[in-house]
């Protein structure tokens, strides 16, 4: 029925969506730090905030990593308005995995 395609549907985004969570640290270091500065950060902010727990969870388990890999000189100016919010909101997070 239709429950399984839209099942199956939500299984394949949580699965790709994952990958890319994996891959992002591959992806920041390729594509360097203006790229990652101006167009990755907001999207790795994004996946912090995505509607799937699963993919909130797997993004949260590299945000040390993410964090990390930023040049130093410009880790506090991307991580306080960027990736400290959707920290704050995973906290408050109702999903157990998603805090874990």
């Amino acid at each position: 029925g239709r429950g399984s395609i839209a099942e199956f549907g939500k299984q394949w985004y949580q699965r790709r969506v994952r990958v890319i969570a994996d891959k992002f640290i591959e992806l920041q270091k390729a594509v360097g730090r203006t790229i990652t500065k101006n167009h990755l950060v907001f999207h790795f902010c994004g996946l912090l905030k995505d509607v799937e727990a699963e993919v909130r969870a797997s993004t949260a388990a590299k945000i040390k990593d993410f964090c990390l890999n930023l040049p130093a000189d410009i880790q506090e100016e991307v991580m306080m308005p960027n990736v400290l919010p959707a920290v704050k909101e995973l906290v408050c997070d109702n999903n157990q995995h998603v805090k874990a």
